[in-house]
């Protein structure tokens, strides 16, 4: 017998019949159109599939424990599951069918109704289950950035379709398109925290996808800033500034993804991949989805966070900038004008067609679509474009004035990236 993963309860579980107990759940869940892998162990399973949960938390739950946020609670009926109806179901205490530890009582809200947007005390409850995953797992703050840019990515002004629209978080088959594959992992775990938040006894109102995925860009970009980590400042602004109110999409449609600027334009020869790549930003970004020529750059200088996407290999998936890796600091990477700063003061080239004719460091590895420092960095054609001036500004806009103030000024790199959020 096999451990496959389990998405949609977050646990590991084994192909035996469910009349002998847990960890045994009968065949292999329904992930919707996501593959299902096979482990030999509760432990390989968690520590490949479900990295983002602490391996003993996980192994504890797939044997029948109730795990919520760093607590487990074993349920007296044996049963694993979180539900429950009276307090005697569970080691702690029922409250709105789910065990619940004593320790995710303390904060206790007023609740008021009728309500559609969080209250302070309601968001404390929001910011600590996501500082509690990310601080268990760094690689999800770049992750969840790029998730919330690829739901609202999908829009499309001119028809009007897509938008930040929770269609990622709620519509299993955006996950297995090529665009959004990669954040398989990430999506869960921001399910999770939805989950926990939308079902805590001191929260009075539920919170949409579509929402979550946009507060969750504010969220890492806020918690990464300066000095990374949460302090007073950055929780104030989290619960201050954030507009709340979006709905979410009943009826999704994956073609939706088009409008998201491809990473794969068929590669090609410098400088023909500068102005290829120049087009499907303009064409996505700009005449799609809406955006200035300044917020485009500033959009994609959220690589300056995380790593580039497992598609080329996980033994290539290294950050764009020394700050932006997922361990740069021990709260993470930093978020700030690094990226626009290598672009512009790393490449020792001012023009694509010397890019083109002279290759130089810091790259040594040059693939189809994108390149490889000797020091495991990596960049898109999409990154390089925004170093140079446009070849050619009627087939797109030039980028590299943007790319060059962003460089000099991280605070103006930072109000920038903000202002479309």
């Amino acid at each position: 017998m096999m451990y496959p993963e389990d998405w949609n309860t977050q646990r590991c579980v084994q192909d035996c019949s469910t009349i002998n107990g847990a960890p045994c759940n009968g065949n292999p869940p329904d992930q919707s159109g996501i593959p299902v892998h096979f482990f030999d162990s509760a432990q390989a399973c968690c520590q490949t599939k479900l990295s983002w949960v602490s391996t003993s938390d996980c192994i504890a739950q797939s044997n029948g424990a109730t795990v919520i946020g760093s607590n487990t609670v074993t349920t007296g009926t044996g049963g694993g599951t979180l539900t429950c109806a009276v307090d005697s179901d569970c080691n702690h205490m029922c409250t709105s069918g789910f065990c619940v530890p004593v320790t995710q009582q303390q904060t206790t809200c007023a609740c008021t109704s009728p309500k559609t947007v969080p209250n302070q005390c309601e968001m404390d409850i929001l910011i600590d289950a996501m500082e509690v995953l990310v601080s268990h797992d760094h690689a999800l703050i770049g992750q969840w950035t790029r998730a919330g840019f690829h739901d609202a990515g999908t829009f499309n002004q001119n028809v009007p379709e897509g938008g930040a629209n929770g269609c990622l978080l709620n519509d299993p088959l955006m996950l297995t398109m090529p665009e959004n594959n990669h954040f398989v992992q990430a999506i869960f775990a921001l399910q999770a925290v939805k989950d926990f938040f939308n079902n805590h006894r001191n929260v009075c109102v539920s919170i949409s996808s579509a929402d979550l995925l946009q507060f969750a860009i504010f969220f890492t970009t806020t918690r990464q800033t300066g000095i990374p980590g949460l302090d007073a400042t950055k929780r104030s602004l989290l619960k201050i500034e954030f507009e709340w109110g979006r709905p979410d999409e009943p009826n999704c449609d994956t073609d939706w993804t088009m409008n998201l600027p491809g990473f794969d334009m068929g590669g090609g020869q410098y400088p023909g991949r500068c102005t290829l790549v120049g087009a499907e930003i303009q064409e996505k970004m700009i005449r799609r989805n809406g955006f200035t020529p300044e917020e485009a750059t500033a959009l994609i200088g959220a690589h300056t966070i995380g790593s580039i996407r497992g598609t080329f290999g996980s033994s290539l998936a290294g950050p764009w900038v020394p700050n932006g890796h997922d361990s740069a600091t021990l709260k993470g990477p930093i978020f700030d004008n690094a990226y626009h700063d290598f672009l512009i003061n790393t490449i020792p080239v001012n023009a694509c067609n010397d890019f083109a004719t002279s290759f130089n460091p810091p790259f040594n590895r040059q693939f189809p679509t994108w390149y490889r420092t000797s020091n495991g960095l990596d960049h898109l054609d999409s990154d390089i474009v925004l170093a140079f001036p446009s070849l050619d500004t009627n087939i797109h806009d030039n980028f590299h004035v943007f790319t060059r103030a962003f460089a000099a000024d991280n605070n103006l790199f930072i109000t920038t990236v903000g202002t479309p959020l």
